[in-house]
């Protein structure tokens, strides 16, 4: 019995007396639940910090974040603001902690902070997210461009023959055959756009599969394209892996470009069970015919030359033969030429390309050029082909022609570099010896264009214009006939061990050697090539050539030594032998890749111009590098040291062009460079500079390239008021800056900075990062103030105390030349645009984590003519996009404008993408007049907005016939409209009337059932 009342006892405890203690707590033990909730707020923001972050990183690698963590950020910000709001009400009533309130009103706050602070407890832990992000789907075949695509007859009747067999349930494996060089990858490629966007299909993926057959690497094209990521090492268990993410598509079609010979799709991972199914198709495309029958192909396609009215036609565009004057001119000589391409559009389009602008002298030299031609010694029918595409290689001067010979090193269907090829053409001295590396640099590139001029080399569609070039196979083939008939045999590698093909000699003769087999680790052969001016290996492991021999390539310019197996340097070693300091006429050395550890041999190459260590390790970088004084072009992007000493630098007095930046897989004993570095550059003489010390954003990676990068600088932790004279001069020539914490007097950019700086007029991207004593950007209520008249790009990441962008009326130019403003995290920022401020230029506006409650006037909305992009997120007192009120900042009496419908064609008239999402207290995104200007709009997309009610505008529903009258609203161009947890969403006025261009439309609309009812659909 005692037992059970000892029992009843501890219950009666737990249900009564525990109650009433902590009921009690909340009179007594005030201070110390003040101080609980503010160490729990602490802990809360600072999880918070970490997680924006993580966004951050995240989106730099083009993932998208999952809706959980949208959701968290949203709901923490909203806690966190209701616990200032608290912190707020008990400093008011700091009386009542001192006895002289009454008891209840004491008891009640001390409970609430309480509830908060556990809310808070609870948010934390729930920060560590299952899943975080995920990879943003690539385009896939619509990255692809239509530049040039022309419809002829001849490309008309294949192109409908493959859409019948794309339609046909019967027929999934389709070939499309014709000579090199006849359209077919363009072809495929509009057919491909076309199934995609005509919904039939979900997804077009596309692979290159060239003459040498790589498994692995059409492997990952396809992965790629399909968003995920083969982890297997085996050829097979890839295979097997990819098979299994094809069949979870309902409808794929995947083309299969420049097929030479059969191979079994199965090792790819395409298995005949996917086709069967229904769910997956294929076209291929080759050059010979029977290919098709090799591989099973159920329909087989040809693709027709060009006929004599489409060759001319094709011709006289090329060779722009577009007005009367130059037809009468050249009609009768250019048709003949025309007529001699024999229809083949690779050629027509080369030998136009060469003609165009040259006297009639040279187009009579050409035709009797391409009649006389012997036919040359190549495959497949290709004679005639080459008979034209070396006359587009004739016309070339000497240093092109040697420049176009270059890029033939590279293996079939390569990305090859802009900078990998400018650094090589300098080394070889193509176009001779120049007093700057820039003015080499020009012409490197004026050489580039004029071989694209002439189609023997294009732009890389993988990258941005300007990154990266390609070479047709046809043309490459030319190349590499071409070459030894010019004394500079070329030899490519591709799967074969080296040692076997440079011995006893066979090398003398050769102007290039490229290796590109992955599993080279070791070559230990006497080199003897003393005419050889290019030695490239690539390889994918570590590399000993410590038992190989130099001292048979005493005429070497150009060496580089490449590791493409692993991203981390430390674990890919290169033993280098001691005869490479016999390379006394190497001008330019890449190493790239590679754990070095002494580097000290490169004192030794005094010729050196450039000495590029990229993504190297090493011991340390020697005093001695100053000896080099002929060296121009300095690379150490990403590098690490066991020394931090970098100050040999300064020593370099012919320097003009420097890259240095921190390495990520820094760690351990490495060491990144020391930005006090920095204070003793030669800053005078520099050209082209990317310096990026530790610690700073890596927020420009996805803009400024080693190809496109003129000037640019990132600092980290900077006193403005006490810059060094090196510093203070690259900030005055740079054109990217950015600055990760800075102080010093810098409550503002424009004209604290600026002026402490000496001027930066040639500023074009601008990011600032956590800078938290700076108020504003621009401010002009003292002084009349130089405003950046270059200036591009800015971006605004957590600047807490940024409170708006210009203080005061914006300067003449303000902005003018803006094309994309980014502001992140900035949660005092309450005014964005001033209401004069015009934006004629800008194209991307991103806002997200502002307390601002409108975006534009409707004066300086009316200026946005070029705006495509308008994305807004985590606004929670965002209430209007376009206002009338006088001040942007304040929306307390500001109210939403309806102008007249005349003036609508002004608002926004390229606006592409509209997203809006967690902005709580907006209403409708713009007045209804405004919609006439928005023909070009492709996506709507709105989600979480939970105070929006109308997409555009107000009106009342009982009336919208009479507005429909007045009011024509038509979206051709819109693909995608997603409203998503919006619940206040009671009308959406976008879907009455409207005028589609588009057959299929990508709806999604989740609403409760009772607001749909208030639809009158």
């Amino acid at each position: 019995m005692a037992e059970v009342g000892i029992s009843i006892a501890a219950k009666v405890a737990e249900y009564l007396v525990q109650p009433i203690i902590r009921q009690g707590q909340y009179l007594f033990c005030e201070n110390k639940i003040l101080k609980n909730l503010e160490d729990k707020k602490k802990e809360l923001m600072s999880t918070r910090d970490i997680v924006l972050k993580r966004v951050e990183e995240a989106r730099r690698k083009t993932e998208r974040i999952e809706d959980v963590v949208h959701k968290w950020l949203t709901e923490v910000q909203t806690l966190l603001e209701e616990v200032e709001k608290l912190e707020q009400q008990v400093k008011a009533n700091n009386s009542c902690f001192q006895g002289r309130c009454p008891t209840w009103r004491r008891y009640h706050l001390c409970k609430e902070m309480v509830v908060k602070k556990n809310m808070m407890i609870n948010f934390d832990n729930e920060s560590n997210f299952k899943t975080f992000a995920r990879l943003a789907t690539l385009p896939g075949i619509e990255y692809s461009s239509s530049e040039g695509f022309t419809f002829f007859e001849s490309t008309k009747l294949a192109y409908a023959q493959l859409w019948e067999a794309l339609q046909d349930d019967g027929v999934y494996r389709t070939v499309l055959f014709g000579l090199g060089g006849s359209g077919k990858t363009t072809l495929v490629t509009e057919v491909g756009k076309k199934a995609k966007e005509s919904n039939l299909f979900d997804r077009v993926v596309a692979v290159t599969v060239s003459q040498t057959l790589n498994v692995r690497n059409i492997q990952d094209q396809m992965a790629d394209m399909l968003n995920f990521k083969l982890e297997e090492k085996s050829p097979e268990g890839r295979a097997q892996r990819l098979h299994l993410r094809l069949k979870e598509e309902k409808r794929i079609l995947i083309i299969v470009d420049d097929v030479w010979g059969e191979f079994n799709l199965k090792d790819i991972g395409i298995d005949f069970d996917i086709c069967q199914s229904g769910s997956c198709k294929i076209i291929l495309t080759t050059r010979r015919q029977q290919v098709g029958t090799l591989m099973d192909c159920q329909k087989k396609i040809r693709l027709d030359l060009l006929n004599e009215d489409e060759a001319w036609a094709l011709f006289r565009k090329h060779a722009h033969l577009d007005n009367q004057n130059s037809l009468s001119l050249f009609s009768s000589v250019a048709q003949d030429i025309a007529k001699e391409c024999k229809g083949l559009p690779i050629a027509i389009q080369a030998v136009g390309k060469s003609l165009k602008g040259q006297s009639i002298h040279e187009w009579k030299i050409a035709l009797e050029n391409l009649r006389s031609s012997k036919q040359v010694d190549v495959e497949d029918g290709q004679g005639d082909a080459f008979s034209c595409l070396k006359l587009s290689y004739d016309y070339l001067k000497d240093e092109n022609k040697l420049l176009f010979l270059t890029c033939c090193i590279f293996p079939e269907d390569y990305d090859i570099s802009n900078e990998d090829l400018i650094r090589c053409a300098v080394g070889l001295g193509i176009y001779g010896e120049y007093q700057s590396f820039d003015l080499a640099r020009s012409h490197v590139m004026m050489g580039i264009n004029k071989l694209v001029d002439s189609c023997l080399l294009m732009h890389s569609e993988r990258w941005r214009r300007g990154i990266a070039l390609k070479m047709h196979d046809l043309v490459r083939h030319l190349g590499l006939w071409i070459a030894p008939k010019e004394g500079r045999t070329i030899m490519v590698n591709l799967s074969n061990d080296l040692n076997s093909l440079i011995g006893d000699g066979v090398i003398n003769d050769h102007f290039a050697v490229s290796s590109w087999y992955r599993q080279t680790n070791q070559i230990s052969t006497l080199f003897v090539a003393d005419k050889l001016d290019i030695l490239w290996i690539e390889t994918g492991c570590s590399l000993d050539l410590s038992s190989a021999s130099f001292e048979g390539l005493q005429g070497l310019k150009v060496m580089v030594l490449k590791s493409k197996g692993n991203y981390d340097p430390t674990s890919c070693d290169l033993s280098l032998p001691p005869s490479i300091e016999s390379l006394t006429n190497l001008r330019t050395l890449c190493l790239r890749g590679w754990n070095l550890g002494d580097i000290s041999f490169a004192v030794k190459l005094k010729k050196l111009e450039v000495l590029e260590l990229k993504y190297c390790v090493f011991n340390e970088l020697p005093n001695e590098i100053a000896n080099l004084n002929k060296l121009k072009l300095l690379d150490l992007s990403e590098c690490a040291a066991l020394s931090e000493n970098y100050e040999a630098i300064g020593e370099l007095s012919e320097i003009e062009e420097l890259f240095v930046s921190v390495a990520p897989y820094c760690r351990g004993r490495w060491r990144n460079p020391s930005p006090s570095f920095v204070d003793n550059v030669a800053a005078t003489k520099l050209q082209r500079y990317v310096i990026k010390m530790e610690g700073a954003d890596n927020f420009f990676s996805r803009v400024i390239t080693e190809d496109l990068i003129m000037k640019a600088l990132y600092l980290k932790s900077i006193n403005i008021s006490s810059l060094s004279a090196s510093i203070k001069i690259l900030l005055q020539k740079a054109e990217y800056v950015d600055f990760y914490v800075f102080h010093g007097d810098c409550q503002n950019f424009v004209p604290n900075v600026v002026r402490a700086v000496g001027g930066m007029k040639d500023l074009v991207m601008l990011h600032l990062a956590s800078c938290l004593e700076m108020e504003c950007v621009v401010d002009t209520m003292y002084n009349q103030v130089d405003v950046l008249p270059a200036l591009v790009g800015l971006h605004l990441r957590h600047m807490t105390n940024l409170k708006e962008l210009c203080r005061g009326p914006p300067p003449v130019g303000f902005f003018e030349k803006l094309e994309e403003l980014v502001i992140y995290d900035c949660k005092q920022l309450h005014s964005i645009f001033p209401r004069e401020c015009k934006l004629p230029k800008l194209k991307i506006l991103r806002i997200s984590s502002c307390r601002a409650a409108v975006v534009f006037s409707v004066s300086a909305a009316q200026s946005l003519s070029q705006l495509e992009d308008l994305i807004i997120e985590c606004c929670d007192e965002l209430k209007h996009i376009i206002t009338e009120q006088e001040d942007g900042g304040d929306t307390n009496t500001g109210k939403e404008i309806v102008p007249a419908s005349h003036n609508s064609h002004l608002i926004l008239p390229n606006l592409k993408r509209l997203s809006v999402s967690y902005c709580h207290k907006l209403e409708s995104i713009c007045p209804i007049s405004f919609i006439g200007g928005l023909e070009k709009l492709e996506k709507i997309e709105l989600e979480k907005d939970s105070g929006l009610k109308y997409v555009f505008g107000q009106y009342d529903q009982r009336d919208h016939s009479s507005h429909q009258k007045n009011i024509q609203i038509k979206f051709p161009m819109l693909k995608k409209l997603q409203v998503l947890d919006c619940q206040n969403f009671t009308f959406l006025y976008i879907m009455i009337g409207m005028e589609m261009g588009l057959l299929h439309l990508d709806v999604h609309i989740y609403l409760s059932v009772s607001l749909w009812e208030q639809f009158p659909l």
